[in-house]
């Protein structure tokens, strides 16, 4: 049985975890030097949050707001939107190749993180604001139904138990449980005894 709404928990969550992920790296850069972890959970951090933001924005553009359009396309307003929201990505990629040049080239990233802490947060906070709401007026629960199936099959078990463990880190109980709600039972099960105790320990560094 399909859902009566449309749910943006994990949405939602998504975007807690890139802030939090972003306040992390700029903390690592900060003490660069004089922590002797920070370097390691810089380059591990940064390979983390560059590889979900880029996998995120790819479905937004390839998936969710071609739906969005199909579903309310003879509005102007929300196609202002969803033009605002692709612009916007347009953005946020050299900010993550400025970036990702300056930790794998082995100097401080602070300058290009603070760049990339602006354009991805407003990003977050403008997709909140005027999209996700779009989403929720415009598409059918049966549609958005679909659209996270196709998103739970791209992903496989493989990717799960890589992906919730790190969407989940530092949520507070009531998010978390929102979150694995999405999934069947043996999944949940599967979080809670294997996906999360071993991410944990093969990230550490990024857990303490």
């Amino acid at each position: 049985m399909g859902s009566t709404t449309v749910d943006l928990t994990v949405m939602h969550a998504l975007h807690d975890a890139f802030r939090r992920d972003l306040e992390l790296l700029t903390r690592a850069a900060a003490v660069l030097g004089e922590d002797p972890d920070a370097q390691e959970r810089l380059d591990l951090g940064w390979t983390v949050l560059a590889e979900q933001l880029h996998h995120h924005h790819t479905v937004e553009d390839e998936q969710l707001w071609p739906l969005v359009r199909r579903s309310w396309g003879q509005s102007p307003d929300a196609l202002q939107v969803l033009d605002a929201m692709e612009d916007e990505h347009e953005l946020v990629d050299p900010a993550l190749a400025a970036v990702g040049e300056a930790v794998g080239g082995g100097g401080s990233p602070a300058e290009s993180l603070d760049r990339l802490n602006t354009v991805v947060r407003d990003h977050l906070e403008h997709e909140e604001r005027e999209a996700m709401p779009l989403i929720v007026r415009v598409v059918t629960p049966q549609d958005w139904d679909e659209f996270s199936a196709r998103q739970a099959r791209s992903l496989g078990l493989k990717g799960a138990a890589q992906f919730f463990p790190w969407l989940l880190l530092g949520q507070d109980d009531i998010r978390t449980e929102r979150v694995l709600g999405v999934l069947p039972a043996p999944l949940r099960w599967a979080y809670r005894h294997r996906w999360e105790p071993r991410w944990t320990a093969r990230n550490k560094v990024l857990v303490g």
